[in-house]
């Protein structure tokens, strides 16, 4: 897509998130006051889990009922419901955050959580994974940028769990990070004082990419697939010590972000 286009049409998707956002946090408050969610039981849960991912529609990044039967808890990955922050880098971006809600007893929590991704990342999402320039609705906007992203909640909490278990050297002043997506990469970094989000800055397509490179993609996302839509993602700096994971696994991961770090920086 011409840069100008995508521009447009990154300041588009940006004005739908802040009110779809904003909205949606409302409707959830409303809904647990209508519905009095605060007192339910569990036979009731199923149907508000229901009712709550339905309230987010298309702009949840993940979802996740955990917990017991007897005190189930529903885990919501989401945007921040806040006006546009800045990164390390002094950029605009929006930012991903936690909503966790529990029953018996009843409890709701929002935390920092995952990532944030650059305006500039966002605008080359567009530039360099949409092949036209054709005119797109807002339904396909919002697809674009999330179908890109689906890999992002996984691979935050993969970055953090490598770092809880020393596992990449945290003595330097930033780490440089790699998140595969639908039809590319994104590349950011984790500033080591904050430790608390991965911040992606931009976005490179696949035919970008050299042989070796999508090979190292290819070893990431077998991690990402297999993990996306488990538990994994949620599971944030002191709780990732319990995850159990394959040590091939673990360093196919980070021979692969290796490899493609290098590559990518020459």
């Amino acid at each position: 897509m011409d840069p100008s286009l995508a521009k447009g049409v990154k300041n588009q998707l940006l004005r739908e998130i802040c009110s779809k956002v904003n909205t949606t946090i409302d409707d959830i408050v409303k809904y647990s006051s209508k519905s009095n969610l605060k007192n339910s039981g569990r036979n009731e849960w199923p149907q508000h889990v229901n009712n709550i991912i339905k309230i987010i529609g298309q702009f949840s990044l993940a979802t996740s009922s955990m917990g017991s039967k007897r005190k189930p808890t529903l885990l919501l990955y989401l945007f921040e419901d806040k006006d546009r922050s800045f990164n390390t880098w002094e950029e605009r971006c929006v930012s991903s955050e936690l909503l966790q809600i529990s029953i018996n007893p009843f409890f709701s929590k929002v935390t920092q959580a995952g990532f944030n991704i650059s305006e500039h990342a966002i605008q080359r999402i567009f530039e360099r994974a949409v092949p036209h320039n054709n005119p797109i609705t807002s339904n396909e906007i919002v697809h674009v940028f999330l179908n890109e992203l689906r890999f992002a909640p996984v691979i935050s909490a993969y970055w953090f769990w490598l770092i809880s278990q020393e596992i990449i050297n945290t003595t330097s002043k930033n780490i440089d990070i790699i998140i595969p997506s639908v039809n590319g990469l994104f590349l950011g970094q984790i500033t080591v004082q904050k430790i608390n989000r991965c911040e992606i800055r931009t976005f490179v397509p696949v035919e970008s990419l050299s042989m070796a490179q999508r090979q190292s993609r290819d070893l990431i996302m077998i991690f990402a697939e297999n993990f996306e839509n488990t538990e994994i993602a949620f599971l944030i700096m002191s709780v990732l010590n319990q995850v159990q994971i394959k040590s091939d696994l673990k360093d196919d991961f980070i021979h692969a972000s290796e490899v493609l770090r290098a590559g990518l920086s020459k």
